[in-house]
């Protein structure tokens, strides 16, 4: 898969699923094979990264010319996102699991300054 393609999987995620992922990249774990309760702890992990970095996030993504070169789409901003997050802390993956909770939750959200505790 090309990198649209796995941007366009990953917004195609839902954000159980994304959280998941997201804390099994964190930890280094697979999601496959895990039980609901190690599955709970992965995206528990993933909530608390999330809320440990948003402000940081916000101040490398908002105003940022490439994601508002993307012009709403989403696929292109995910990719813009991810390209910046990729920069600063996490390899490739991870930076575009981030990058699709991120602009699941909106990015007009984000820039206002919004808390991540939209995501559950």
């Amino acid at each position: 898969m090309n990198d649209r393609e796995v941007a366009a999987h990953a917004l195609a995620m839902t954000q159980d699923e994304l959280l998941a992922e997201l804390g099994a990249e964190l930890t280094g774990t697979s999601t496959a094979h895990l039980k609901d309760g190690e599955l709970d702890d992965l995206r528990l992990r993933a909530r608390n990264w999330l809320v440990r970095n948003w402000d940081a996030l916000r101040k490398l993504i908002c105003g940022n010319a490439a994601v508002t070169a993307a012009g709403g789409d989403e696929v292109i901003e995910l990719l813009a996102v991810a390209d910046l997050i990729v920069e600063v802390w996490l390899q490739k993956p991870g930076a575009l699991t981030v990058g699709a909770i991120i602009c699941k939750f909106g990015l007009n959200r984000l820039c206002a300054g919004e808390p991540p505790t939209g995501i559950r």
